[in-house]
């Protein structure tokens, strides 16, 4: 187990990229929200692959 859980953590999303022209207005707090998400996804993730 040790040895997949040192795969995972070079499998991870590394950079967000949002399309700003397609999302709606939003307020400052939706924005804060929006940034907090972004950067937990980046921080706390992990990939792998499933083969079928």
């Amino acid at each position: 187990m040790s040895d997949q859980a040192g795969q995972d953590s070079n499998h991870h999303l590394i950079h967000i990229s949002l399309d700003e022209n397609s999302l709606a207005r939003s307020t400052p707090d939706v924005e804060k929200e929006r940034a907090i998400a972004i950067y937990d996804l980046i921080e706390h993730n992990s990939l792998s692959l499933i083969h079928i």
